[in-house]
C-alpha cells in the first residue's frame, strides 16, 4: 500500500525481485557511473561480489527480454542507442551487431566475427569500456539499448543462467542480518 518503503510495479503486476551483492551496506538508488556496465547485475540468486545481499523490485514490464528486443524494440531506438554509444558507427556495423545484442549470436569471438565481415573491432571499439572483453561490450550496450526503449533492466544470458542488468533509477534494498534469497523475497511479497 502506500505505506510501503518498497516502491512497487507502477503497471500494478507484480514485482519482478531479484537481487544484487554489493559492498555497500545501505540501500542505494542505481546510477549510471556506478561501473562499467552502466548498472548492476542481479538476477535470483545475486549478481556481482560483493559482501552485502540486496533486493531490487523491477516492473516486470520494464525488464527487457530477448522478445521484447526483438519485436517492441524500434530499431530506429537501436539505431539511436548505438550512435550514442559508439558515435563513429557506420549503418552496417549496427547492423552486423544486431544479432550479437539480441543474443542470437555468441559474443564470445565478435572481435574476429567482425574482422572477416570486413569491420575492425578495434578500431570501432578504440576506447570503449571494457573493450578487452566482447562479451561485456555486448552486455553494456543491450543494456544501453534497453535504456534508450524506455526499460529499467534487460535479461542477459550469462554464466549464470539468466541475470538482469539493471539501468539507472531503481533503488535497492539491503537484506535483514542473516536472511537468504527466498526469506527476503517472502517478506517483501508480504507486503505487496
Amino acid at each position: 500500500g502506500a505505506t510501503s518503503k518498497f516502491a512497487w510495479p507502477e503497471s500494478g503486476k507484480e514485482p519482478r525481485i531479484v537481487f544484487h551483492n554489493s559492498d555497500n551496506p545501505d540501500s542505494f538508488v542505481v546510477r549510471e557511473e556506478g561501473g562499467d556496465f552502466g548498472g548492476i547485475f542481479a538476477g535470483p540468486n545475486a549478481g556481482m561480489h560483493g559482501e552485502f545481499k540486496h533486493a531490487v523490485i523491477l516492473d516486470p514490464d520494464k525488464v527487457m527480454t530477448h522478445y521484447d528486443f526483438k519485436h517492441e524494440v524500434d530499431y530506429d531506438t537501436y539505431l539511436e542507442a548505438m550512435r550514442k554509444e559508439l558515435p563513429s558507427i557506420s549503418d552496417e556495423e549496427a547492423e552486423f551487431l544486431w544479432d550479437y545484442i539480441a543474443e542470437d549470436k555468441h559474443s564470445i569471438s565478435l572481435d574476429e566475427d567482425m574482422d572477416e565481415a570486413g569491420f575492425s573491432y578495434s578500431r570501432l571499439f578504440r576506447g570503449y569500456p571494457l573493450r578487452d572483453s566482447p562479451e561485456y561490450v555486448i552486455q553494456r550496450l543491450r543494456g544501453k539499448v534497453a535504456q534508450a526503449a524506455g526499460y529499467a533492466a534487460a535479461e542477459m544470458k550469462d554464466e549464470t543462467g539468466v541475470s538482469v542488468l539493471v539501468g539507472p533509477g531503481p533503488k535497492t534494498y539491503p537484506l535483514q542480518d542473516g536472511e537468504g534469497f527466498n526469506e527476503a523475497e517472502a517478506r517483501i511479497y508480504q507486503e505487496w
